[in-house]
């Protein structure tokens, strides 16, 4: 399979090539263009063969893609017919710097040994983004089982079945095709390499000199948090690659009105709106525009007029289709599957809704000054993930706290789960996608923004726009939002889709004053890349290619999860297919993937299947336990249980802690003696630690592992400081709720008993130290 795969990328770039050959478009705008090609066929095959069930089948994947793209070649040749090259309108009147082509070289080099250290690291390491493991990853595998893109299950984490596809598209030949588990970073690698092409490309459009555009490329591809979402595998930059790509040819179709232009760039904005939906918080931003468009609206009648023909007419078609493919597509499965647009429970966790202007004011403040002010600890000495480099951490939040003590930590401020700590978090030591934010490129932003509204004849208007795109969209983004950490994702999307404006930050400036400023500016930009590069490359946790370099670990690297190789082997045992069951927000579900593309995967929310009626199941169903009391569940193995119950077939590590790994089906029992029999409790604290003043511990009636051949008893024992404080008599359900009145972090122990009426009355117990983060007794 893997050859056919490889065989199928080749043939769909040589037919690209054929695409765009007779376009006389230089070599970054080529691949540009590429990149929007291939990226809709992928999608395209997808979404046409979701209609029919029909996304798992390999042959039909594979003719349906080669098809559409000989009928892209086509078409794209008929719209070329007779076609004018466009030609650059803008171009800055600006003497040569001295050494130029010096610098122009050393960028280069310098981009290119960062290139080699990412190849080594997407070579040597798997993906270890905790979103990515949890659902991003998944996604593919639930959705070719089930043959189409509609929700693969109700009821689960809403970012699996809410979210919008085309970025998950990308990875659907990896899976097809079994190419492996490091395949997986390719994609966004891709994207991280086509971003300064475009940026360079669009620069030159847009007015600016050659040094200028390189510049901009080199200052985007290493502005840290893009850099290291080349290897993070989130969505957001392949939305903003897509989305800048878009732009590009846009302003191209503005500055010669050929049809093509407008198609390859409706297909980059409608790639990027289907991939992640950041380009909602533009909304200000797009209303002042399209008023401000209104005043050229001879402009805009003009363009729309050289559309009043059948190629016009055809491109237009073409759009509306790619609208309706692209974006409307996950909204129609919503809806469907919902009655409703989105998941709006889970969006009210984030979002400044109903919206409150002091949240708006006080996010806005707090995430400026960590934009503005993080920078500063990335740069200094330290010696990499160790007790070195944590004190510049606390030390430096420690010097600003007192300038934070009005921030407001309440439920109405903050999403669920966060605090604001200081302006780094307490995680930023790790120097991942979570903590890492521009640089500061926030500076280029400025000073080229300064500059293009001081020469607005000088250069193409929507330079300008674009640099003012950047400060728009982060006011609309952060006064929509509640306080979250990890922000450093989300604002490289806005500073990807700005940077071919950052260009004018060389532009000529008369005052002696301030052209060192804007000197020394520009040179704390590229040290600090430079420097943060470094960091990021070399001494990142997740992702090192200094740790590659060593020989000190086993290849390929996994990081964010380890599994025993009990589980891995009882996997690969599972020919008719695994079900993962929903049992907490954040199970690492591509563990049970990564190594198996040829199995079935499928997701359940509905339960488990009865144990004493399901011995012969041929699926294997798995269920993820975190080991940690905190996380509220008590695993424990019943003697002489009736029915099999829960077999534990291993363990694994993830972000959140270590987890069993317990399963039922597919004869696991048979292969696991002594490891079965097992059964599982759920309890939840009412109180939600201090949000509601109820002091109830709920345990719930649904025991995973709990046969109808089983005849067990039930007793709970709430203890407080070695007191006890609630108990329940025996019972044949589980479920009870018990007063925590007087428990804190470390002082509550939750006792289960549970009688095995089948086996002489015999009683198992396990004490349970609530809040816990260190794992119970370990289980037999």
């Amino acid at each position: 399979m893997r050859f056919i795969g490889l065989l199928h990328a080749l043939v769909l770039c040589l037919i690209t090539y054929a695409t765009l050959r007779p376009l006389r478009l230089n070599r970054a705008a080529a691949v540009t263009a590429a990149m929007i090609l291939l990226w809709t066929n992928l999608v395209l095959t997808a979404q046409i063969l979701s209609v029919f069930s029909g996304l798992g089948s390999v042959w039909a994947f594979l003719a349906l893609s080669v098809a559409l793209a000989v009928g892209m070649c086509f078409f794209v040749g008929w719209l070329e017919l007779g076609a004018a090259a466009p030609v650059r309108s803008f171009q800055v009147d600006a003497p040569k710097f001295p050494f130029e082509d010096w610098f122009v070289r050393g960028l280069l080099l310098s981009g290119a040994v960062v290139l080699l250290l990412n190849l080594i690291i997407a070579t040597t390491h798997l993906a270890s983004n905790p979103d990515t493991i949890v659902y991003r990853f998944p996604r593919v595998y639930w959705y070719l089982t089930q043959g189409s893109f509609a929700h693969v299950a109700n009821g689960t984490d809403p970012r699996v079945t809410y979210y919008p596809t085309n970025g998950t598209v990308l990875y659907m030949p990896l899976v097809l095709y079994r190419l492996g588990a490091l395949w997986f970073n390719l994609p966004t690698l891709l994207a991280w390499c086509v971003i300064p092409l475009t940026t360079y490309a669009f620069a030159r459009h847009l007015g600016a000199a050659r040094l200028w555009a390189v510049a901009a490329s080199w200052a985007v591809a290493l502005t840290p948090n893009v850099l290291i979402q080349a290897l993070s595998t989130n969505d957001e930059i392949l939305a903003a690659a897509s989305m800048l790509a878009g732009l590009f040819f846009l302003h191209r179709w503005m500055l010669a009105g050929r049809p093509l232009d407008l198609l390859l760039g409706a297909a980059g904005v409608c790639l990027s709106v289907g991939t992640k939906l950041h380009v909602f918080f533009y909304w200000p931003y797009l209303l002042l525009l399209a008023v401000v468009s209104l005043f050229g609206w001879r402009r805009v009648l003009a363009l729309l007029t050289g559309l009043a023909n059948a190629r016009g007419a055809a491109v237009l078609l073409s759009c509306v289709a790619l609208v309706v493919a692209f974006v409307l597509s996950f909204i129609i499965h919503n809806i469907r599957a919902s009655g409703q647009l989105t998941d709006y429970a889970f969006a009210r966790l984030v979002l400044n809704t109903p919206f409150n202007p002091l949240v708006a004011i006080q996010t806005i403040a707090v995430y400026a000054a960590q934009i503005a002010l993080s920078p500063f600890p990335d740069i200094l000495p330290n010696a990499g993930y160790s007790g070195a480099r944590i004190p510049h951490y606390m030390a430096f939040n420690a010097l600003f706290q007192p300038l934070f003590g009005w921030v407001d930590n309440g439920p109405a401020f903050t999403s669920v789960g966060y605090r604001f700590t200081g302006i780094v978090s307490n995680s930023a030591f790790l120097l991942n996608e979570q903590t890492v934010m521009l640089g500061f490129s926030w500076i280029a932003v400025l000073v080229a923004t300064a500059w293009l509204a001081t020469h607005r004849n000088q250069a193409s208007p929507w330079a300008l726009w674009l640099s003012v795109a950047f400060p728009a969209w982060f006011l609309g983004w952060a006064a929509s939002t509640k306080y979250i950490e990890g922000i450093p994702v989300y604002i490289a999307y806005a500073a990807v889709i700005s940077s071919p404006s950052w260009a004018f930050a060389l532009g000529p400036i008369a005052s002696t004053f301030w052209s060192r400023v804007r000197w020394f500016a520009i040179f704390l930009i590229g040290v600090t890349h430079i420097l943060t590069a470094v960091s990021v490359l070399t001494l990142n946790t997740s992702r090192s290619a200094a740790a590659t370099l060593s020989g000190k670990f086993k290849l390929p690297r996994s990081v964010t999860f380890t599994v025993d190789q009990s589980v891995t082997d009882e996997l690969l045992l599972a020919k008719a297919g695994i079900t993962n069951h929903t049992i907490d927000w954040g199970q690492p579900n591509w563990v049970f993937m990564a190594f198996n593309p040829q199995i079935p995967q499928k997701l359940s929310t509905s339960g488990f299947p009865d144990p004493a009626g399901n011995i012969a199941d041929p699926t294997l169903h798995v269920f993820p336990i975190r080991q940690f009391p905190a996380f509220g569940h008590a695993a424990m193995k019943i003697t002489r249980k009736t029915t099999p119950g829960l077999t534990k077939i291993g363990e694994l590590l993830f972000a959140l802690g270590p987890e069993w790994v317990f399963a039922i089906g597919n004869g696991v029992e048979t292969r696991h003696f002594g490891a079965t029999g097992y059964i599982v409790f759920t309890f939840n604290e009412v109180s939600d630690f201090g949000h509601d003043s109820k002091p109830f511990l709920d345990v719930q009636p649904r025991v995973l592992g709990l046969g109808g051949g089983d005849d067990l008893s039930f007793r709970h024992i709430l203890k407080v400081d070695g007191h006890v404080v609630d108990r329940t008599d025996w019972a044949q359900t589980p479920g009870a709720r018990l007063s925590t009145a007087g428990m804190n972090a470390d002082n509550g122990v939750l006792t289960i008993e549970v009688r095995n009426n089948k086996a002489d009355g015999h009683i198992d117990s396990i004490d349970v130290r609530l809040r816990s983060a260190k794992p119970p007794v370990p289980v037999p």
